[in-house]
């Protein structure tokens, strides 16, 4: 699976890819403020 998003305002979107769990495993990794 692939995922594109913007994970924090004003920033580029980021591209992650893995299982459903994998990618909130990595958005919280990289903003664990996410929502």
């Amino acid at each position: 699976m692939q995922w594109t998003g913007v994970i924090e305002d004003g920033a580029e979107p980021v591209t992650l890819t893995g299982t459903v769990d994998q990618i909130a495993a990595q958005i919280q990794k990289l903003n664990p403020d996410y929502c």
